[in-house]
């Protein structure tokens, strides 16, 4: 149909020309002229328009006898407003060919504009991060860990700070009450300090981290259940400081194992780091949390969130270096970074810890001072 009123155009959209008889396609009048010699003058648009038609309607036939739907047959009418053809009203005795020149995609139960390959590729996604967890250095994945510990670790440490408002609101707290609870975290956290360390050096510090996570994170789910007794309440802070108190001892230890000198700076800056991150997450979270679900929800998530980094800590961290034995190379170099403290006379262990010396020791005096007043 040299006049044809469905075109299709590069891509694939459907371009009506004006109906015959019109003043635009008149075969006097001037742009109606242009209009026809244009498309005639196209080297073969018929023949790309007919061979368009024919394809996309062996297509619909196709689909129609898999499925078994006869409204996908094009060879005869579909609905009132069809015309006889099968085509759309206004495509009169044209044949399939010129009805219908959507190019788009389509699969059956998918809707259009869907890829069905989505869900292939996220699957592909999550399992190239997979491989590239598996590959990455032992190190590397104990410090990851041990830094979303620490992000956990202060998240808990936070949390009272926030809701103790609606606490001495329900149980009709004071002043002194309130600053009370608060403070007894770090009662707990004062005397952990040495017996994490000296935990740590007995046992390793993989073995105490998990400990201490585990102590803290019961403590704190706990908090909804206790807040009715100051007393008991008192305690369950108490104990989430202890259970803190043994982690940056244990995260010391596991640094000076398993990673290189060259690298332990990094390591315990990225470690120590997560302590700010859980600070901000924390005061971050809890406000919306209470608005939406009630003090409690605060003290029940984040000690949840710490059981599920245990049981996801032992999984992928082994308990001791042994577990690796495919990987000598960092084996090695943590022996390496470990050798180069031989000699000291407290790395040995057989000469006692050296007090005096470090009450004698000016740096380490100063840095007391100084952590002192940070905490004050």
């Amino acid at each position: 149909d040299r006049g044809g009123r469905g075109v299709a155009s590069r891509f694939g959209r459907r371009r009506l020309e004006p109906p015959r008889g019109s003043r635009e396609a008149r075969p006097g009048s001037r742009r109606g002229a242009r209009r026809n010699r244009g498309f005639e003058s196209e080297p073969g648009w018929d023949r790309r328009l007919v061979l368009l038609g024919l394809g996309r309607s062996l297509g619909r036939r196709v689909a129609a006898g898999a499925q078994g739907d006869p409204k996908e047959d094009r060879g005869g009418s579909t609905s009132a407003q069809d015309g006889p053809a099968g085509g759309p009203a206004g495509f009169e005795g044209r044949g399939p060919e010129a009805t219908d020149f959507d190019l788009e995609p389509s699969t059956s139960g998918e809707g259009p504009g869907k890829d069905p390959s989505e869900h292939g590729v996220l699957k592909r996604t999550y399992e190239d991060l997979s491989v590239k967890w598996t590959e990455t250095p032992y190190r590397y994945k104990i410090v990851v860990a041990m830094a979303l510990a620490f992000v956990v670790c202060n998240m808990d440490k936070v949390n009272i700070s926030i809701a103790i408002i609606p606490m001495a609101s329900d149980y009709g707290w004071t002043p002194t009450t309130a600053g009370f609870i608060q403070s007894a975290f770090f009662y707990g956290y004062l005397f952990a300090q040495l017996p994490g360390g000296w935990l740590s050096n007995k046992f390793g510090g993989q073995k105490v981290l998990p400990f201490g996570v585990v102590l803290w994170s019961a403590a704190t789910a706990a908090v909804p259940f206790v807040a009715g007794d100051i007393g008991w309440l008192s305690f369950s802070r108490v104990i989430v400081g202890l259970g803190e108190g043994l982690s940056p001892p244990a995260a010391a230890d596991v640094i000076a194992r398993y990673v290189p000198v060259n690298e332990r700076a990094r390591a315990t800056s990225f470690v120590f780091g997560g302590l700010n991150m859980g600070t901000v997450a924390g005061l971050t979270i809890a406000p919306s949390l209470i608005e939406t679900l009630g003090w409690p929800s605060v003290f029940i998530l984040f000690g949840v969130i710490g059981i599920v980094w245990c049981y996801w800590f032992n999984a992928v961290v082994p308990t001791n270096i042994e577990a690796e034995p495919e990987k000598p190379r960092e084996r090695a170099l943590a022996a390496e970074g470990n050798g180069s403290d031989a000699g000291d006379p407290a790395a040995e262990g057989d000469q006692g810890i050296p007090w005096g010396t470090f009450v004698r020791h000016t740096p380490l005096r100063a840095l007391t001072y100084i952590h002192f007043c940070n905490n004050w």
